[in-house]
């Protein structure tokens, strides 16, 4: 008995079982790999959140000769845009919100950055972030469910042109599941503006 508990307790520590460390190396990426999001936006007529997002209601990110591309789709039709806001909420990824994702990634990590940010009527400007890794959770998809870690970025952000303008604090709740490299879910909560992202599908190259 003693010894069969023992094997059990070796088996244990021996096997690595990443879900328990709640630690997610960089992920690598291949040729093939692709992530389809549905996108949701809401703002006052006349602000742009970023060029081409308001044009189609969902979006392609996907790995070809090394590098991302992103494309627009609507319906059967399907056009390749810059995309900057679109690669930020799916791989984390560019200058549009700066570095969301840090690896290694674990509970607790932390970091700031600044980015460059334009408010309505205003000249663009750089205002400080902060991130933090909060929580590792289970989240439902279109495609299952799956461990995620949940994160936050933080922004304080003017909210009109006249200085000195009066500030809002915006939040960006965002869920990386490393199991299968991207963002699931992103949320880009302000008084006048709301952007979500859900993922639909997605293929991983083997």
């Amino acid at each position: 008995m003693f010894t069969l508990a023992l094997s059990m307790i070796l088996v244990v520590l021996l096997v690595p079982y990443p879900v328990n460390a709640q630690q997610a190396e960089a992920p690598v990426y291949k040729d093939g790999d692709w992530w389809r999001v549905k996108v949701d936006l809401s703002r006052p007529a006349g602000v742009s959140v970023a060029p081409g997002l308001e044009q189609f209601p969902e979006y392609i990110v996907k790995f070809d000769a090394g590098k991302p591309i992103v494309l627009g789709i609507r319906g059967s039709e399907s056009k390749q845009i810059a995309g900057a806001l679109v690669l930020a909420m799916v791989l984390g990824r560019g200058e549009f919100r700066g570095d969301l994702l840090r690896f290694p990634m674990r509970l607790g990590l932390t970091w700031s950055g600044r980015v460059n940010f334009q408010p309505p009527g205003m000249q663009m400007r750089s205002t400080e972030t902060q991130y933090e890794v909060q929580t590792w959770e289970k989240l439902k998809t279109a495609k299952g469910e799956f461990d995620a870690f949940r994160l936050e970025m933080n922004m304080i952000v003017p909210r009109g042109p006249k200085r000195p303008a009066p500030t809002e604090f915006r939040p960006h709740t965002y869920f990386y599941a490393p199991e299968i490299k991207a963002i699931v879910s992103y949320q880009e909560l302000g008084s006048d503006i709301k952007v979500t992202s859900t993922l639909v599908d997605f293929n991983l190259a083997q």
